[in-house]
């Protein structure tokens, strides 16, 4: 045999070998990589009405919010949540998540819920009950508003269950999202 029928043999045997040890990897790397979120190249950012509470009491105010248009309602979600975690632009408004908080990953399942899974660190943040519930009360009004899509959604911490969302709300369950939207009038 040639040196050259050599060379060429131990190169395709090492691209068969190194082919077979990463195929395993290569479905890690894909899950690892299926939850990015996915936007519209070039497209100009889209108009998301994001929602914030004020100083004192329970009200929300909304925010009108420019960014990125997601090519599914999964994605749309983690934007929006993203959004929640920037904070408001607006004095007076209040953040609803520690500052730059984000979503881990966001499924969005056939029925309709949208599973958030936070860092345990972000869900473990000092909140009192009226926080947890303005927490809550943001992000579903937001994902209202912004995605008919989604019919519940539930927190995920680390991408497990958590039984409450710090220490007041249970969050093991869902929280629906009425699919009628508020008129103002009593």
């Amino acid at each position: 045999m040639s040196a050259r029928r050599v060379a060429v043999a131990v190169g395709v045997v090492a691209i068969l070998v190194a082919a077979a040890w990463s195929v395993p990897r290569l479905g890690r790397l894909k899950a690892a990589f299926r939850h990015a979120v996915r936007i519209t190249p070039d497209a100009p950012p889209v108009d998301y009405l994001c929602y914030f509470p004020v100083a004192e009491g329970i009200d929300l105010v909304e925010e009108h919010r420019q960014a990125p248009k997601a090519e599914s309602p999964a994605d749309r979600v983690r934007v929006l949540v993203t959004e929640l975690g920037r904070g408001p632009a607006t004095t007076g408004s209040l953040p609803v998540l520690p500052e730059d908080a984000a979503p881990r990953t966001v499924f969005l399942a056939s029925d309709g819920t949208a599973y958030i899974d936070f860092p345990r660190s972000t869900l473990e943040q000092s909140l009192g009950p009226r926080e947890e519930f303005l927490l809550i009360r943001a992000i579903a009004r937001t994902l209202i508003r912004n995605c008919p899509e989604v019919r519940s959604f539930v927190f995920l911490a680390d991408g497990a269950p958590t039984d409450n969302l710090v220490m007041h709300f249970p969050a093991r369950g869902k929280y629906i999202l009425p699919r009628t939207r508020p008129s103002g009038k009593k």
